[in-house]
């Protein structure tokens, strides 16, 4: 993965000051030392993912990926400091790869400074630009990054985007040396990509050195140095594919990849995010199939390593086989053989003399005399090459003795063979088992792997609770006191029913039109709906008193002398009881995550009664089963503790 220059951070700055200034900061990670993780929510937008990484640069991720279990200690000190701050201003310094984040907390502006080069570092200071905390401690000659110091910038370099005739000129003169590339590519900071962007562009050789460059040269190249910074204020951005997939981000089209396929997106920001983090998600799956990988790659070692030694012992009983039929075959000249050499022996003859006796005889031309070739006096073996085979045989043995050693030697390698066969056996058919749960293992990784977030457009009742009925009518719920004076306010309307529980601290639920249409069930199931998401759920309740009444009986006004707290509303006039048990069910409709009333759910869905168990726990066994986010599923479950029934 290729770092981002300062011009394409510079475009990333763009925007994020565009689209996402005024975000709040929802969650804050440090999955590794050098990157860092900010969730950013934006009223009517979301919440997106700003990734940056101190090896590479920012950009905006659509991908979610696993977060450390156990924060670090600097992730922490960012939570405490700067969650639910809002983001006024991001600003990159110059050409410098620095860019800082500003700020606004429950205690003040804070700048979260972010420098990425060298090894990297994230810094926290006050607007006087103290440091309150750094991710790293840093020690140099010119400047310390430590708590409590004053932050400074690194010297900073000339801007290329202010770069004016004179000074281009003037650095020409300095790297005098050196190729025009060159001197565009680090002299000026351009990277060697657009260093050789600017001289294809200029019809300047590349390689041509700074002093060998005529006057029109020098214009040629400094008037297209200029075109191109152009192109970064107004960026077209594209995706280099190849075989399907991403692999490099380009600001606007170059010459280099005029001629290979791209494909146009909205932003810089989501064509690094489709390369990085392609990039990141193969790692992953290398990863998650690392042990099934290893697994294979033992058993594969194991049987390849029986069927050699099977092999291998097949040949040598062959060998023995076959040593045992020649020995059978030449019984007459090896018994002559051994028969002399024992005679010999017994009148008294050292065996120099009958080795020497024994060479002589080589050239009488008796079939026996050539099968000799060696006498090993000190083992007492006479060592024979028959129809080219080898065959030793101690003198103190007869031959049947020798031939029975063979026969033991074939029937202890049968025995080996047998064993490493049922070996090799075993351990194919544990491969062929594993290889058969390799599509289940791929389908179930490929499903567990981080993929791009898809903005869903929701329905304006989606910020509240909400289900449709039985038949089909709309139910909305406040989820809290602010909900609930939006929901009053703005969205209740002649025709609807109110509802809301006989004690204090429960939402205001709507039956859109259920005053005209509404039918015993659809009532039923709302004030089941009022009931459980009510602070009966809480306090452990099994049953709890719902009332519904009409919108014109519902009113801001308070009595004489009395107040009302937002979210709350005087309701007048007769009210129309119902006292339902608590019970509410999570399933998928219509591919959205609903909290309601048994009766609205045809597939699989989970009912909760108020119990024990918390309420992160339930959220999580739930989401499990039904493969969705944790999130979803908190955002419909009641508060307080539960317990799955059914």
């Amino acid at each position: 993965m290729r770092a981002l220059t300062s011009l394409e951070l510079r475009i990333v700055v763009e925007e994020i000051r565009s689209d996402y200034l005024n975000s709040k900061l929802a969650k804050i990670y440090l999955p590794k030392s050098k990157t860092l993780r900010l969730e950013l929510h934006r009223a009517g937008q979301g919440r997106s993912t700003l990734i940056v990484d101190s090896g590479i640069g920012m950009y905006l991720s659509k991908f979610k990926f696993e977060n450390p279990m156990v924060p670090p200690a600097f992730a922490m000190f960012l939570r405490r400091h700067l969650l639910q701050a809002t983001l006024k201003d991001v600003v990159q310094r110059g050409s410098e790869r620095i860019i800082e984040f500003r700020f606004n907390t429950k205690n003040g502006t804070r700048f979260l400074i972010c420098e990425l080069f060298g090894k990297g570092n994230f810094i926290l200071t006050d607007t006087k630009y103290s440091i309150l905390n750094s991710a790293v401690i840093q020690k140099t000659k010119d400047r310390t990054i430590r708590k409590g110091e004053i932050y400074e910038y690194p010297e900073q370099s000339f801007d290329v985007l202010s770069l004016s005739r004179k000074d281009f000129d003037n650095g020409l003169s300095a790297w005098e040396k050196h190729s025009i590339v060159k001197y565009l590519a680090n002299g000026l900071s351009l990277g060697g990509r657009y260093a050789e962007e600017v001289c294809i562009n200029s019809g300047v050789d590349k390689n041509k050195k700074v002093s060998e460059l005529s006057k029109d040269d020098k214009g040629n190249v400094f008037a297209s140095l200029r075109d191109l910074l152009i192109n970064f204020d107004s960026p077209k951005p594209v995706v280099v594919m190849s075989e399907e997939k991403h692999v490099d981000s380009l600001p606007f089209i170059l010459n280099e990849f005029k001629n290979k396929d791209t494909k146009t997106v909205k932003t810089f920001s989501e064509s690094v995010d489709l390369v990085f983090s392609e990039g990141k998600v193969e790692k992953v799956r290398k990863e998650r199939f690392k042990s099934f990988n290893k697994k294979i790659e033992k058993i594969e070692k194991i049987v390849y390593n029986q069927k050699s030694a099977v092999e291998n012992l097949k040949k040598k009983r062959s060998d023995l086989k076959n040593k045992i039929e020649i020995v059978y075959r030449n019984y007459q000249y090896i018994s002559k053989i051994i028969d002399r050499l024992k005679k010999a022996r017994s009148a008294g003859h050292e065996w120099s003399e009958i080795i020497e006796a024994a060479e002589k005889e080589k050239a009488s031309g008796l079939i026996e005399a050539g099968m000799f070739r060696k006498i090993d006096s000190k083992e007492g073996l006479v060592i024979l090459e028959v129809e080219g085979c080898l065959i030793e045989i101690r003198l103190a043995d007869k031959i049947e003795n020798f031939t029975d050693t063979l026969y033991h030697k074939i029937k202890s390698m049968n025995s080996k063979i047998l064993g490493a066969e049922r070996t090799m056996k075993k351990y194919a058919s544990d491969r062929d088992k594993l290889l058969k749960t390799k599509e289940t293992l791929v389908e179930r990784v490929e499903s567990s792997l981080p993929k791009a977030r898809v903005a869903v457009k929701k329905e304006w009742y989606e910020k509240f609770r909400w289900f449709f009925t039985s038949n089909g009518m709309l139910a909305i719920g406040g989820r809290d006191a602010t909900s609930n004076e939006i929901l009053i306010k703005k969205h209740m309307e002649v025709g609807d029913f109110v509802f809301h529980t006989s004690m204090a601290g429960s939402p205001f639920f709507l039956l859109k039109d259920g005053k005209n249409i509404g039918k015993e069930i659809d009532i039923e199931e709302v004030a089941i709906a009022t009931a459980s998401y009510s602070r009966a759920w809480r306090n452990g309740y099994r049953t709890q008193e719902v009332f519904y009444v009409r919108p014109e009986q519902v009113s801001k006004k308070a009595e004489a002398g009395e107040f009302l707290a937002k979210g709350s509303f005087m309701v007048r006039g007769k009210r129309e009881l119902i006292s339902p048990e608590l019970e509410i069910c999570v399933g998928i409709i219509k591919n959205k995550v609903i909290g309601g009333p048994k009766s609205i759910f045809d597939d699989e869905f989970f009912c909760l009664i108020p119990g024990k168990s918390k309420k992160s726990e339930i959220a999580k066994k739930i989401a499990r089963e039904l493969k969705v986010s944790v999130d979803e599923v908190m955002f419909v479950i009641p508060t307080g503790t539960s317990d799955i029934i059914g």
